[in-house]
């Protein structure tokens, strides 16, 4: 279980939430709501203030590693440190039979990242933040690069992930991709914060 007790910043909050193993949150509201600064608030890869636990664990008792092995999250274009595919990839995660289940060309792991296009590259961010394994998987328009076929072979990938209990946060415009990762969701807008989730709780929370 992922709990959020109070987190905010000075674009977002407080918002407080559970998150059962499994199930998956849509991140809803328009550009500069503070979707993806929330997001990266729960990896802690911005500052917030406010309490996140995930299985009892605090995140103030981990380091800012260890909790985004387990906590991913994974921008619409991400970041790259080595110049080939290959050397962001640990040599066991299955990484030729991951890219063909998203009509990846096997060959594409020699390439220099440069070369790749802005939909390779956002499929491959994806497969390597799944190769450690994270408990959270935080995806920030994971598919808005991607044509239909790629978009379903993702979406596909991401289902699976989380029928083997991975939590899922989705930012999505797509209302397609909204029902069906909903129907919990986060709205954000320029008042509040609203959350929506499929058991009886409705919260709401103020933006300064």
């Amino acid at each position: 279980m992922l709990e959020i007790i109070n987190l905010k910043n000075e674009i977002f909050g407080p918002v407080a939430l559970e998150v059962n193993e499994g199930q998956s949150i849509v991140v809803r509201g328009a550009s500069g709501s503070g979707k993806t600064r929330f997001m990266r608030a729960i990896a802690d890869l911005d500052e917030a203030s406010g309490e996140i636990y995930l299985n009892g664990q605090d995140r103030k008792d981990l380091s800012a590693y260890e909790w985004r092995k387990r906590v991913r999250f994974v921008s619409a274009d991400s970041n790259w440190w080595f110049e080939t595919v290959e050397e962001h990839f640990d040599p066991e995660f299955e990484l030729e039979n991951n890219m063909r289940k998203l009509s990846l060309k096997p060959e594409l792991m020699n390439w220099h990242v440069s070369k790749l296009s802005t939909g390779e590259r956002q499929r491959l961010a994806f497969l390597r933040a799944i190769a450690d394994e994270p408990q959270v998987l935080l995806l920030d328009e994971p598919t808005s690069a991607l044509d239909e076929n790629s978009t379903e072979k993702l979406e596909q990938m991401i289902e699976s992930i989380k029928s083997n209990g991975t939590i899922i946060f989705i930012a999505s415009h797509h209302s397609e991709q909204v029902k069906k990762f909903g129907p919990n969701e986060i709205f954000f807008s320029n008042e509040a914060v609203e959350v929506n989730l499929s058991r009886p709780e409705k919260l709401k929370s103020s933006i300064k």
